[in-house]
């Protein structure tokens, strides 16, 4: 698909449907954690501690586009096809801003692609 820089691209898949509905937009970030100026070191670390994981990435959102990749898989090889298109967008960087945001890369340069009724993401601060 493409994004602000080669290093940085974007990925968007449309599972068609009826049409009977407007779209619904799959959000989630590809990326690995950036460096934070306010991280403290010693989370750089993975460590588990009192049944808690601790490090960089650790609550990121990998998994919510790996769930969505396989949800995808699955409706197509049973041949699901729901009332309206589900759009994909793997996106590069946060979605809170950055100069290689992949969702505002998407909106500038390929907003038909992502148009929909509404989206649906699990978004959290890059320095919680």
């Amino acid at each position: 698909m493409g994004g602000a820089i080669p290093t940085k691209a974007n990925v968007v898949v449309r599972y068609r449907g009826t049409g009977a509905h407007k779209p619904i937009l799959l959000l989630a970030h590809t990326d690995v954690s950036k460096p934070c100026a306010r991280i403290d070191c010693r989370s750089l670390v993975f460590l588990e501690k009192d049944g808690y994981f601790y490090g960089r990435g650790t609550a990121d959102d990998k998994a919510q586009a790996a769930v969505w990749v396989a949800t995808l898989l699955r409706f197509k090889r049973e041949g699901y096809r729901p009332d309206r298109d589900l759009i994909l967008a793997l996106t590069a960087d946060e979605e809170g801003g950055g100069p290689y945001n992949g969702v505002d890369w998407l909106l500038q340069k390929h907003r038909n692609l992502i148009e929909a009724e509404f989206a649906s993401t699990k978004a959290r601060a890059a320095c919680s």
